[in-house]
Order: structure tokens, then C-alpha cells, then sequence
């Protein structure tokens, strides 16, 4: 398991208000889990298959954390754990629901013995299973384009015409980056900041905007949400330079104090740009220089070899006229 998820999986466990409202607003669209009733099933015993599928699904269910309140089963399926869009989430989402059925269904087996007319089929006849409402949350800021629906992953192009006969799954999808900040705002828990946060932590003049308003808790944010929204975001904050008078944290501080760091970071890389184009054209010159003196230097080696080309002719010439090589040589001194 990812460091990203295991941050996540902290999170949800220690903020399970977040996580009911997670499924109240972007699921059920009205208030329905139950916050107190809430606890945590164990992933091993949850999708207790058997054999080789028992091991695939333990598998899979990297990044899944899920609780019940003993009415349904809630599960999160997070994909951060590499920040990527999966695109097979429609079929790994329905099988993690049909194993969760499977397991559920398994421990009614355990419970209880089969009646006669029961055992063909191996499940109870007035057996009920919870259901189970899956949430597929992407925390990266960039769009996710992968299918949400198993339709859409049929390669028959009639499959939409016997959708109703066809198995469909559709994933519930929740990324921050993609919501608009009137549905973040209606928010009443952490997942409010949390979410303005990753929304808006790609232009700095909008986060800036935002932690500094007091419409939202960023200026006395519990150290744990913090925590989460620095790490979740990649921001890199030391948190412990911005501990409040109350224990808080103070984000608007952090943020203003990152926004001076990445104008200092542009100021310097632009003053290296600078240095790096002046030493670029000093290079250039330099190599004009280069190639000017070997011009000449050519230029010279030519000229020695006419000059040597002369000498001999001269030499030859002198020879022919019956001097002497130590006259020669006295003349060429002389030259």
C-alpha cells in the first residue's frame, strides 16, 4: 500500500464526519449515514474469497477503505495512490461490490444452516444483503478523462440499445479539481477546505484568495486537516512555523509565505536565464573569435607554403648558375 494511501485511509478513520458527508452530499444527495454508527471493515475479512480469487481481490483493493453503519456497506475506492485516472474503474469497482455481496453472502453461510429447498441454490431463501455504495475519489488536479461506466467499455456498438439487459456499473466519481466552488462551499465539514484547497493550489493568486477569507477556517485549521491538505497537495508546508496561539494552524500564513518563496524562486531563475543568455552570447563570441583565428592561421599556413614554394624555385635557380650551396645559403641570408 501507497504512502498516499495510507494518509487517505488515516483521514477517513479519523474524520469518519468527513466521510459521512462524503456519501450524504455526492451520493444520496441528503443526509442518511449515520456518523456515530459508523465502523471500519477489516478489507482481508470484507472480501473473504477463497484460492487464487481471494488473493486477486486483496490485490485490487489497494486504496479501499470501507465502514457500515450495519444498514449498507460504504466503500471508497481511492485511485491516488499513484495520482493516475484508472481506467478500468468501472469493472474494478464492480468487482469489488460483487465480492463484498459474495463475502456478505459467505457469512450468512457461516451463520446458519441451509434449509432442503435451500441447498441447490446455497443461499438462504429470505436471506437480505446490505447494499454497497461506492465512491471513486481522485485527488490529482488534472482532468480525469477515463470511462465511468462499464457501457462505455462494451465494444459492441449496440450495446447501449440492451443497456437494461446488459450488466452496467457507473462510478460515482469525486474530484476536488473538477467541482465548482459553490458545491464545495455547501460543504460543513473539513472536506470543505480540503477541497478549495486541492481546487485552487494550481494559481497561487486564487488559493491566496481563498485561505484569506474568513469565510472558511483556514486561519485556525486543526493540525491534522493541515496536515492532510499539505501533504494531499504537495505544498511541503513545515507546519510547525505556523502553529496559532490555540494549537491551530494558520494556512493563510503558510500560503502567503509559499507565494514569497515562488516569487523569490522566479526572481532568481529569472536572473539564471539571464546569466545563462549572457554566457550564451559570450560562447558565441568566443567562437566567433575561434573560428576567425583559424581563418588566419590558414591564411598564414598558405603563405609559408608559397613562401617555401619561392625559396626552392629560387634555389634551384641559383644552383643552375653554378653557385655554391654555402654562397646560396650566404644569399638567401642576405634576402
Amino acid at each position: 500500500m501507497g504512502r498516499i494511501d495510507n494518509l487517505t485511509h488515516q483521514f477517513w478513520r479519523e474524520h469518519p464526519e468527513c466521510y459521512a458527508e462524503l456519501f450524504n452530499v455526492f451520493f444520496f444527495q441528503k443526509r442518511k449515514v449515520r456518523i456515530k454508527k459508523l465502523t471500519e471493515l477489516d478489507t482481508k475479512v470484507t472480501y473473504a474469497g477463497r484460492g487464487h480469487n481471494a488473493y486477486r481481490l486483496r490485490d485490487n483493493a489497494r486504496g479501499l477503505l470501507s465502514m457500515t453503519d450495519g444498514k449498507a456497506v460504504y466503500a471508497i475506492l481511492a485511485v491516488e495512490d499513484s495520482w493516475y485516472v484508472d481506467y478500468g474503474a468501472a469493472v474494478h469497482c464492480a468487482y469489488r461490490d460483487a465480492l463484498q455481496l459474495l463475502a456478505q453472502a459467505e457469512e450468512l453461510l457461516s451463520e446458519r444452516k441451509l434449509e432442503k429447498d435451500e441447498l441447490l441454490s446455497g443461499f438462504p431463501k429470505h436471506a437480505k444483503l446490505m447494499p454497497v455504495y461506492g465512491i471513486c475519489v481522485y485527488w490529482q488536479k488534472k482532468r480525469w478523462d477515463g470511462t465511468l461506466s462499464l457501457l462505455d467499455l462494451y465494444n459492441d456498438k449496440d450495446a447501449r440499445i440492451y443497456g437494461n439487459r446488459l450488466l452496467n456499473y457507473q462510478v460515482t466519481l469525486v474530484a476536488p479539481a473538477a467541482l465548482e466552488d459553490e458545491t464545495i462551499c455547501q460543504l460543513q465539514t473539513a472536506l470543505r477546505e480540503i477541497f478549495l484547497y486541492i481546487k485552487h493550489s494550481n494559481r497561487m493568486e486564487d488559493l491566496r484568495r481563498i485561505v484569506r477569507s474568513d469565510l472558511y477556517g483556514y486561519k485556525n485549521l486543526d493540525p491534522s486537516i493541515a496536515m492532510f491538505i499539505n501533504q494531499i497537495s504537495g505544498s511541503r508546508f513545515k507546519l510547525k512555523n505556523y502553529v496559532t496561539s490555540t494549537g491551530g494552524i494558520n494556512m493563510c500564513k503558510a500560503v502567503d509565505d509559499m507565494r514569497q518563496q515562488t516569487k523569490e524562486y522566479r526572481a532568481k531563475n529569472a536572473e539564471l536565464r539571464r546569466d545563462i543568455r549572457e554566457l550564451s552570447r559570450s560562447n558565441k563570441e568566443l567562437n566567433r573569435s575561434f573560428k576567425e583565428l583559424d581563418r588566419n592561421n590558414k591564411v598564414l599556413n598558405r603563405n609559408n607554403e608559397e613562401l617555401e614554394r619561392e625559396k626552392k624555385a629560387l634555389v634551384s635557380l641559383l644552383e643552375s648558375k653554378g653557385m655554391s650551396q654555402s654562397e646560396i645559403n650566404a644569399y638567401l641570408m642576405a634576402k
